[in-house]
């Protein structure tokens, strides 16, 4: 994938499994800590810096296709460490045991959808000689489109923006953000409470929210005709998530 003329590569492996991942944006970085020991002999000598350890953070965004769909979605619904080989050319790092700590799905009326994983952890190191350089070959990715989203089964056409996101640390909060301009007999109009929200993509990605209550609510205008409407929404009950498989049978990611 060429970002800024670069062609730069994430590979993930996860479940003794190598995917190569479709490289957008990535904010990993790394940081490390010291402790300085001051000179005992003579005060003129240079202190000493002990390297205590590293903390790597950030975040990766990548696409979504028919090749890697399970494989993104089983990792959100399990507790599985990642390991990441991020090739930026200018370096090559490698990243072990990262943990997700959040993830956001996002996506514009007619356009990509993207999804976003938050990760935390401790160990980074340069490539060596058996580091996996996997390429991503261009294909189809999956993008948002008008009725993808069901409101107690009934499908919007007047949605064109959505953030379904989900922190899974200190505890599981997931909001979904409706951006919508504001229209008589809209399904949203007035309510609070939804028993189940959908969101379905490309007839294969299907996920399902319970419970789901309104959090806040707010409303702006950039002309004189049109008001447009921003709500999140908790999510109090379960989620989950399925992928539809060759045969048409749809199945939780695993």
């Amino acid at each position: 994938m060429y970002i800024l003329g670069s062609n730069c590569s994430i590979t993930m492996i996860a479940k003794a499994t190598a995917f190569p991942i479709p490289y957008t944006l990535e904010t990993i970085r790394e940081k490390t800590a010291n402790i300085t020991l001051a000179s005992l002999i003579d005060k003129n000598m240079k202190s000493v810096k002990i390297n205590t350890g590293t903390t790597v953070s950030g975040c990766f965004v990548t696409l979504l296709n028919d090749q890697n769909i399970v494989f993104l979605f089983s990792l959100i619904t399990s507790s599985t460490a990642i390991t990441i080989h991020l090739n930026r050319l200018v370096e090559k790092r490698k990243y072990e045991n990262l943990q997700i700590v959040g993830w956001e799905l996002r996506g514009n009326r007619d356009a990509t959808i993207y999804l976003r994983f938050d990760l935390t952890g401790s160990e980074a190191a340069e490539w060596d000689q058996n580091t996996l350089d996997l390429p991503w070959e261009q294909t189809p990715v999956y993008a948002f489109h008008d009725g993808d989203i069901a409101l107690d089964g009934e499908k919007s056409d007047n949605i064109y923006r959505f953030a379904l996101t989900s922190t899974l640390e200190p505890q599981l909060e997931t909001i979904l953000q409706l951006h919508y301009p504001l229209k008589e007999g809209d399904t949203p109009n007035n309510r609070r409470h939804f028993d189940i929200i959908t969101l379905t993509f490309e007839n294969t990605l299907l996920i399902t929210l319970l419970n789901v209550n309104l959090l806040e609510f707010a409303a702006n205008t950039d002309n004189a005709e049109e008001i447009l409407v921003v709500r999140q929404y908790r999510v109090d009950g379960e989620e989950t998530f399925e992928v539809r498989n060759a045969e048409g049978v749809w199945e939780v990611p695993e």
